[in-house]
């Protein structure tokens, strides 16, 4: 289950990382995918037909997958989809490497290209969620590398301008009960600064990623750290039941997918931005672990 697959590159391989290199170790690569062929490598992903999301409008079909130019690409359609008696009005894409590639701590980056603001309500979104499926939601954690709602704009309140992403922890004491209530919930460029630059992420390529271990949480784009959540153990004095974000208790597994979304855009959705389909691109996925090297009693490879 926890086997690693790794494209181009030998297992094992100490890669250079100019980003939060340590002195102490190395990123080593565990994940890879650039999408270099003609189809979804399955022994990376599986690919998602006839699913659907809590709080979306989009049915997820394997048909809104393709890779192209090595290039994932993730296909939003508005267009009557029926299934199970149920009638949607867009069809979208996901795929996840749940039950192929898992890993607890680490980083994880993906280099992406995201729907066009004008695409109302898209909800593309790059998370983490974790492997053990005995973990009822959010109680393994759920860490959103990144979502975007089209059609408004997070960061200046107006529709005509790009939007912003966000990035959030989510997490809880019991099933289906969210203890963060978006405390952990940053967007960035930043909506509280009105001379923040804006960035329009469908127009071009950016780096969107995470470092997780025990003690701390960093969101970043582009290497640019855009989020910083520092969890508490149960053991800590300090931390407080039912309040304190803990650290993730489970092995995490990486979805790409693109949702419509009944929440955080004007609804119902505005069906005039729907011309044609939206889409988001997907040049690499990776993921990495660091690798302490011989010191303190720390044994070289032993996994953070």
């Amino acid at each position: 289950m926890y086997n690693l697959y790794i494209s181009s590159l030998l297992l094992g391989s100490i890669l250079t990382v100019s980003h939060s290199q340590s002195p102490n170790g190395n990123w080593v690569l565990t994940f890879f995918d650039d999408f270099d062929g003609t189809s979804v490598n399955t022994t990376n992903w599986s690919i998602a037909n006839n699913q659907t999301q809590d709080g979306g409008h989009a049915i997820f079909v394997k048909d809104a997958i393709s890779v192209a130019n090595s290039n994932l690409v993730i296909t939003t359609t508005a267009n009557t989809y029926e299934y199970n008696n149920v009638t949607y009005n867009f069809t979208s894409g996901w795929i996840q490497t749940q039950n192929h590639f898992s890993q607890r701590n680490g980083r994880w980056e993906a280099y992406a290209k995201l729907p066009r603001a004008n695409a109302s309500c898209a909800w593309p979104a790059w998370w983490l969620l974790p492997e053990d499926e005995w973990l009822c939601w959010p109680m393994g954690g759920e860490l959103d590398i990144f979502e975007m709602v089209s059609g408004f704009d997070y960061q200046h309140g107006n529709e005509s301008n790009p939007v912003s992403i966000f990035s959030t922890y989510h997490y809880g004491y019991s099933c289906y009960k969210d203890a963060s209530y978006n405390k952990y919930s940053v967007p960035y460029p930043n909506n509280t600064d009105p001379t923040a630059p804006i960035i329009d992420f469908a127009n071009d390529y950016h780096i969107f990623g995470i470092e997780v271990n025990d003690t701390s949480m960093r969101w970043y784009v582009d290497n640019v750290t855009t989020f910083v959540l520092t969890p508490i153990s149960q053991s800590d004095p300090n931390y407080v039941w039912g309040d304190s974000p803990y650290p993730p208790v489970s092995k995490l597994f990486g979805i790409l997918n693109t949702a419509v979304a009944t929440w955080g855009c004007d609804q119902p959705v505005n069906m005039k931005g729907w011309t044609e389909p939206a889409y988001m691109y997907v040049d690499w996925v990776k993921a990495y672990q660091f690798v302490p090297t011989c010191q303190d009693g720390i044994k070289n490879g032993e996994e953070l």
